[in-house]
């Protein structure tokens, strides 16, 4: 697939500014939209001279439609299977490895969640999709704890993490009933792609102190672009990125 580039507004030149593809533009502008509502993309042609903004819309519309980032349609949740880790009694959390399968959402409530599994799990393969599954909502995350065959509520089948899975690390706190959970990893910024990023906090700091360069944007702090393996949508990334993520 040849790489779409941003091109310069004025129709006469035709010049791709600093040769930046589409994708990496939505990534650096989505970037700056976190601190400023009316950002745009900006680019001063060196052929021309003429400064070309597209808004997000402008640069999702130069995008393919089939790699365009789009929302999860109405009813539709990314929840997390965990797995848990062996720890030390030392420890101050509980670790976990979770991947996140798609449900649909039948019934939410603050702290709990009942739906079904639309497609098959990396660690419990003998649940099926259309199996009817539900459990507490920690921090945010819908946690798939059981599924149900009738009125009988079973324990997710989790048979343990395959090679090549896809999953992030997780903590949460000690104790029989989870009441707070946080990842440490970074999400695809595409709404409809399950994939994580395996960097921690700690490996991006070491990331970004031996980067020697970072994306073109208007923005002066360090950054990196991280791409996704699965669905190509890329992200910058740099250290604000894990606020409120868990640190290691």
């Amino acid at each position: 697939m040849s790489r779409r580039l941003v091109r310069c507004r004025n129709h006469s030149c035709g010049n791709t500014p600093l040769n930046v593809e589409v994708g990496q533009a939505r990534a650096l502008l989505e970037y700056d939209l976190r601190n400023n509502p009316a950002a745009s993309f900006t680019l001063t042609c060196d052929r021309c001279g003429i400064e070309s903004s597209y808004t997000y819309s402008e640069i999702l519309d130069l995008i393919d439609s089939q790699h365009r980032p789009r929302p999860l349609p109405t009813g539709r949740q990314w929840a997390i299977l965990p797995y848990e880790l062996t720890t030390a009694d030392t420890m101050e959390y509980r670790g976990f490895l979770a991947e996140r399968v798609l449900v649909g959402v039948v019934e939410r409530v603050p702290d709990a969640w009942t739906g079904t599994l639309l497609r098959p799990s990396q660690f419990a393969p003998p649940l099926a999709p259309g199996a009817h599954v539900g459990g507490p909502v920690v921090s945010t995350f819908l946690v798939c704890e059981w599924w149900a065959s009738g009125q009988s509520r079973t324990a997710m089948p989790v048979e343990g993490v395959p090679k090549g899975s896809i999953f992030g690390i997780f903590f949460g706190n000690k104790g029989r009933h989870l009441i707070e959970l946080q990842t440490a990893n970074l999400f695809c910024s595409n709404p409809s792609c399950n994939f994580v990023f395996s960097p921690t906090h700690s490996q991006v700091k070491t990331m970004l102190a031996e980067a020697s360069q970072k994306p073109i944007s208007a923005n002066t702090r360090p950054n990196l672009m991280f791409t996704c393996e699965l669905c190509g949508t890329s992200r910058v990334v740099d250290e604000s990125s894990f606020n409120g993520l868990f640190h290691v």
